[in-house]
């Protein structure tokens, strides 16, 4: 019994990890990181994103040439684990709030049909919608238990209550491996979540 729990248990981190460094290489790769001209967008680099990547590359640069460095990034990411990833964990959440407070718009699609139900509930094209897409029907029973209580549809309202969803469930994951035995494959789920929210905000 000892031996299938250990084996669905490695099933499962396995998963999580390849799953959430999935995440992290779409949103490194994100049309909103090219550089250059952007087809997609019409836009042009950012100095945001020119300076990332300078520090990005002298990093690994860094890691590659250095022996003291590689010693540090040991004691930091290893050693020191707990702390490090508190510290990123607590960065994170303030770099998340600081986006969504200042970068909250509407949003189209899915998303924008449940938030749009909340304000023209009987309107046909609406209607026609979730007659077709039933399974959204939930999301916006929820959505609208949530606004009722909060007396706000606003997008901003939505915005924090979804982020807190999020950071909630990362805050699970990283007491659940810090209460049990943080494994390697735990601990690279940890750090690789923490950079998939700093580069992707797709919960706004």
């Amino acid at each position: 019994m000892k031996k299938i729990f250990q084996y669905g248990n490695g099933l499962l981190m396995g998963l999580f990890s390849v799953l959430f460094f999935a995440t992290l290489l779409f949103a490194i790769t994100s049309p909103n990181l090219v550089l250059g001209d952007n087809p997609k967008t019409g836009a042009g680099t950012t100095m945001v994103t020119t300076t990332g990547i300078i520090i990005v590359m002298a990093i690994v640069v860094t890691w590659l040439t250095s022996g003291h460095f590689k010693r540090w990034t040991h004691q930091v990411f290893v050693v020191h684990k707990k702390i490090t990833v508190s510290i990123l964990l607590a960065f994170t959440i303030l770099w998340q709030i600081s986006f969504v407070l200042n970068v909250h718009p509407p949003i189209g699609f899915d998303v924008g049909a449940i938030h749009e139900a909340l304000h023209k509930p009987i309107s046909p094209e609406l209607t026609g919608y979730f007659s077709l897409n039933y399974n959204n029907l939930p999301l916006l029973l929820v959505q609208h238990f949530f606004a009722t209580i909060l007396h706000s549809t606003k997008w901003l309202t939505f915005d924090l209550l979804t982020l807190l969803w999020v950071d909630l469930s990362a805050l699970m994951n990283v007491f659940k491996c810090l209460g049990n035995r943080c494994t390697k494959s735990c601990g690279s789920s940890i750090y690789s979540y923490r950079l998939v929210n700093i580069f992707s905000n797709d919960y706004c």
